[in-house]
C-alpha cells in the first residue's frame, strides 16, 4: 500500500531522479550490493523449471510490433506465383497454414534465465550480480570490483547504505546455476558517464506503470528461431510467421494472385524469469493515486488498444499487476524494502529456504481476501530482515529549538521473495 512521507521529496518523480543521477554518482539504497547478491543467487538456483512452450509469448501476436531487425522474415510469407482466381472473388480457396501455431524451435545453446533489475538507476547491483552468476568459480578478491558502488535508482526515503565492498564469491557455482542475463531498467535514461562505463549490463528504459513500455522491454528468445507457417493455394499465401512462430498461417483467401508458400522466420519474445528491485516499490508507493482505468497502452487485457476499468489506484499495487503480466508463472521477484508491511495485500505462503527461520520470517499482519491471488498474480513466499538501520550515537538535528541529538530505534530492512502465480 502507499506510504506517504512527510519529507516533501518527490521520490516517485522522474524529474527528481534525473536531477539526482547527474550529481550523485556513488550511492546505494538500503543495503550494499554485496549483501543482496548471494540472496538473489540462491533464488536463481531455486527457480522452478519453466512450463513447456514458455519460449513463446502466450498472448496474441498482436501484442507486439512486427519482427523488426531480428524478425523481418516473419512479417510476411514469401509468396510464390499462384494461379489466378476465376472472376472477382474466384472460386478456389487457399489452403490454411499447414502448421497452425508455430512452436519455438530451439537451435541450440543453454537456456538463459532473464533477470529484470527494476529501478536500477546508476547502481552497480546489476553488474555485480551478473559477475557473480557468470563466475564458474569464486573470483579472486583482487579482481573484484571497486568497493565504492554508484547509486541506485531504487528510490526510497530511507537512509543510504554504507559503501558496498566487493561482492562475495559464489557459494556454489555448479550445474544447478543456470546461465543468466541481468538487465538494468529505469524510467529515466542513464547519465552518459554511467551509460559508458565498461562492463555494465544492458540498460532498458522501462516505466513499470505503463504496460506498453513493459511489453516492449521483453527480451528476445535468443537461440530460438520462430518457425513461420506455410500458406498454400490460391490467395494471399502465408501471412505472419510471427514473433517466435506465433500467429499461424492465415487462410490463403479466395481468388487473386499469390498462392505460393510463405514461411516466416523471426525470434520470439519471452517473459521475464525474475525481477529484482531495491526500494523501487517504496518510491513508487509515495506517488499520487492513479486513475482507476488504463490507457490503451496500459491495458492488462493482453491486447494493446483496449482499456481496462477497475484497476487499483494505488501505484504500488498497479505496479505488481503490470509487472506480473510480463513475468512467467513460477517466476520470482526479489524486493528489498524499508517497510515491514509492504506486501501485506498479497497472500503469504512460506516456502522452505536455507536462509529462512521462524526468527526472521513472518506472515503479514492482515491476510488478504481469497481472490487477491487472482487479482495481483503474486504471493509472498519469503520475508526476512537482512539489515538494520541504526545510529547508536544519535542524529544531530537543527531546528527552531536549537541543536540537539535525536536517538531513533533500530528499524529493519526487509527482503521479500514473491512468486508469480
Amino acid at each position: 500500500m502507499s506510504s506517504k512521507t512527510g519529507t516533501g521529496t518527490d521520490f516517485w518523480s522522474p524529474t527528481y531522479w534525473s536531477t539526482r543521477f547527474t550529481t550523485e554518482t556513488k550511492f546505494e539504497w538500503l543495503v550494499p550490493a554485496c549483501t543482496l547478491v548471494p540472496i538473489v543467487g540462491d533464488v536463481v538456483r531455486e527457480l522452478p523449471p519453466p512450463a513447456p512452450g514458455r519460449w513463446i509469448w502466450d498472448c496474441d501476436w498482436d501484442c507486439f510490433e512486427d519482427g523488426g531487425e531480428d524478425g523481418e522474415e516473419g512479417v510476411w510469407g514469401v509468396g510464390g506465383e499462384g494461379g489466378e482466381g476465376e472472376g472477382e472473388e474466384g472460386e478456389g480457396e487457399g489452403g490454411e497454414g499447414e502448421g497452425g501455431e508455430g512452436e519455438g524451435e530451439r537451435e541450440g545453446g543453454e537456456e538463459v534465465v532473464n533477470i529484470l533489475h527494476l529501478g536500477s538507476g546508476t547502481s552497480i547491483l546489476g553488474t555485480q550480480l551478473q559477475t557473480y552468476l557468470s563466475s564458474p568459480s569464486p573470483p579472486p578478491s583482487s579482481s573484484s570490483p571497486s568497493a565504492s558502488p554508484p547509486p541506485s535508482s531504487s528510490p526510497s526515503p530511507s537512509p543510504p547504505a554504507p559503501p558496498s565492498p566487493p561482492p562475495p564469491p559464489p557459494k556454489t557455482q555448479t550445474s544447478s546455476t543456470p546461465k543468466c542475463q541481468v538487465y538494468d531498467a529505469d524510467y529515466v535514461p542513464l547519465p552518459p558517464s554511467t551509460a559508458q562505463e565498461e562492463g555494465r549490463v544492458p540498460f532498458l528504459l522501462v516505466d513499470a506503470l505503463d504496460l506498453g513500455s513493459l511489453y516492449k522491454s521483453l527480451p528476445l528468445s535468443k537461440g530460438f528461431e520462430g518457425r513461420g507457417v506455410v500458406g498454400e493455394g490460391k490467395g494471399d499465401g502465408g501471412r505472419m510467421g510471427g514473433e517466435g512462430g506465433k500467429g499461424g498461417g492465415r487462410r490463403g483467401g479466395k481468388g487473386g494472385k499469390g498462392g505460393g508458400r510463405g514461411r516466416g522466420g523471426g525470434r520470439g519474445k519471452r517473459k521475464w524469469d525474475m525481477v529484482l528491485d531495491k526500494s523501487t516499490i517504496d518510491a513508487i508507493s509515495t506517488g499520487p493515486l492513479l486513475p482507476p482505468s488504463s490507457t490503451p497502452s496500459q491495458s492488462l487485457s493482453g491486447t494493446v488498444g483496449e482499456g481496462e476499468e477497475g484497476l487499483p489506484a494505488d501505484p504500488a499495487e498497479r505496479t505488481l499487476l503490470n509487472v506480473g503480466r510480463v513475468v512467467r508463472k513460477g517466476g520470482r521477484w526479489v524486493s528489498v524494502s524499508y517497510s515491514s508491511t509492504r506486501y501485506d495485500f498479497l497472500p503469504f505462503s512460506p516456502s522452505p529456504s536455507p536462509s529462512s527461520s521462524p526468527a526472521t520470517s513472518s506472515a503479514p499482519t492482515s491476510l488478504p481476501k481469497p481472490n487477491d491471488k487472482e487479482k495481483y498474480g503474486w504471493r509472498v513466499i519469503r520475508k526476512e530482515i537482512v539489515a538494520m538501520t541504526s545510529l547508536p550515537e544519535g542524529r544531530l538535528v537543527r531546528d527552531g529549538r536549537g541543536e540537539r541529538v535525536v536517538y531513533e530505534p533500530e528499524t529493519g530492512i526487509w527482503v521479500y521473495v514473491l512468486e508469480r502465480v
